[in-house]
Parts: structure tokens; sequence; C-alpha cells
């Protein structure tokens, strides 16, 4: 069952006490679900009654809605109108328009919210993920963008994050392809500056910004890898280029094999074998260093044809 009555500013509020993550929201949502209660009518409840009713494993959960009272309400309905007045649209987990392949790929550490600009009709279905370094390589530029290219003449949205770079050469080369795109940013959405041509890609309806963060949120190094697990978790397969050995993009890589997704590797720290023999993993070019683009259609066009498994959070 899901609780769709649950407002998404509770779920704000909750999120904003001190040491209160997203597995502790799913947590108290499952609690006050079982209790037939609003989430915000547990909050600042009696600590006893809250342990008398709540099942093992909900200890923190029930500390959290102990602590959460007018201050974080007040300051999630800010948060949330701010967004609203600066053109931010959001979707809950748990409602309609959230998208049923991150409950199942993250499970309780699936984003609570999803902020987002732009065409919201490209996460319907996962894309094709590429990532890579920075600075990139000539060849590995080329790669990125011929990838890129492939997908958009298929109709398959490319996944990246906002980095220069390989992130941004496959974004660019979908929307010079008549593709679409979908980048995946380590920090809010007030905060983050597109280049033009992804300000233009949104004005046209062929780009969608998302962020899992608050609208007001600055990059960190914990952001920016919890990015790279939902880039996975939106992603049929991905396209790993020239990456470092402990960088994002080998993180995001291993996300997706973990989660039985192929990953197709070139250059980098897999030039020294960091994915080589690995079950999922295969080249992303041929013996003369072209793409293998039916086996990177075959991968794309069959994850994205399995229907996810429609699971309840907040059972």
């Amino acid at each position: 069952m899901h609780d769709n009555a649950t407002a998404p500013e509770d779920m704000v509020a909750l999120s904003l006490v001190a040491g209160a993550g997203r597995k502790t929201v799913y947590s108290a949502l499952r609690l006050a679900a079982r209790l037939r209660r609003p989430l915000s009518a547990l909050f600042g409840a009696p600590l006893r009654e809250l342990l008398r009713d709540a099942a093992p494993g909900e200890e923190n959960a029930v500390e959290a809605l102990t602590r959460c009272g007018e201050r974080e309400t007040a300051q999630a309905k800010w948060l949330l109108k701010c967004a609203r007045d600066g053109g931010v649209e959001f979707v809950r987990a748990g409602s309609p328009g959230y998208p049923a392949f991150l409950t199942v790929a993250l499970g309780d550490q699936a984003p609570l919210l999803l902020f987002y600009r732009g065409n919201e009709a490209l996460l319907e279905s996962p894309g094709a993920g590429i990532v890579g370094t920075r600075k990139p390589t000539r060849e590995a530029g080329r790669l990125a963008a011929a990838s890129a290219d492939l997908f958009a003449g298929e109709g398959i949205p490319v996944v990246s994050g906002g980095a220069a770079g390989v992130d941004l050469a496959a974004h660019e080369a979908a929307l010079k392809s008549d593709g679409s795109t979908i980048v995946i940013l380590p920090e809010g959405l007030q905060i983050y500056d597109p280049p033009s041509v992804l300000r233009a890609g949104v004005a046209h309806g062929q780009v969608l910004l998302v962020s899992e963060f608050l609208p007001t949120d600055g990059w960190q190094t914990h952001r920016a890898m919890t990015r790279n697990r939902t880039i996975a978790a939106c992603s049929a397969l991905v396209c790993v280029i020239e990456p470092r050995e402990k960088g994002g993009s080998m993180f995001t890589a291993e996300q997706a094999l973990i989660g039985g997704k192929p990953v197709f590797y070139w250059g980098g720290a897999c030039r020294d074998g960091a994915l080589r023999g690995r079950q999922g993993a295969l080249r992303l070019t041929d013996a003369r260093g072209g793409l293998r683009k039916s086996a990177l259609l075959k991968a794309a066009q069959l994850e994205k044809a399995r229907p996810p498994e429609q699971i309840g959070l907040f059972d």
C-alpha cells in the first residue's frame, strides 16, 4: 500500500531533523501507514507512545518523529514555496508520476522527492547512462558523442551528470541529433546554472534537469556519490568512458553492475583491467575501435522493456 496522503512538506520536515536520513523517513512512513495516521500527526508525539507501536528497527524513526516540530515544518514549507516560486516542480516517492524503477532499484535509498525542470515525461522509463572523465581525450569525447548519437536515433534518452567533459559531450551530442537527455545533479536546482545548450534544451522539451536534493543545497562529495547511484538507477545500461580508478564514474558503473545492468567500458582505469572479466561488463568498442552498436541497442531496449516491479516502501 502506498501512502499517497503524505504531504511533500511533511517528508521534507522529517528529513530536516538532525540524523534523519532517507531510511529513517521511509521507516516513519511505514509506521504512520500501519497506524493509519498522517505522518504529521506523529510529529512531537511522546516517545513512550511511539515506541509502544513501533516495530523492531523503527527506533531511529521514532526518535526523529519526537524531535520534529514547528521549526522543521515551517522550514520545509518555505523551501518548497521557494522551489515553486522559482519554477521548480517536484514529485514525491509513492505518488503517481514518481518513477517506479527508482523505488525498485534503490529501496529505502530512493529519493524522497525529485525536483525537476523540463520534460518530466523523460523519466517514464530508464535511459542510457553515459559517464566519464571531466578531461576526456579526443577519442573519449568522440565515443561519448557517438554513443549519445546512437541512443538519440533510437529515441532513448541519455542519462548523465552535469559536469564538463564526457557528461556534457554526451548531452550536447544527443541534442544535436534531435534526441533527449536527462541531467541528474549533485546540488539543488536553484544552485545549478546550466550551460546555454541545456537551457535551450529545457525550453524545447528535450532536456530534463533533475535533483534529489533540496533546491538550495550546494555541492558536497556525499551528494555527488548519492547522485551517481541515482544515475545508475535511471539507466538501462551504463557506458563508462575514461574513468578514474576511484572516481564517481567508476562508482556509477559499480552500482549498475550491482543492479544487474550491463556496463560498457573504455579507457582510463578500465584500460588497466578495472572492469575486465566482470559479469555484465563489456568493451564499448569492437576490435577496430568502432562502437558495438548492436550490443548497446540490444542492452538498452531489453532493459527498457522490463516492466518495473511495483513494491510498496510504505507497507
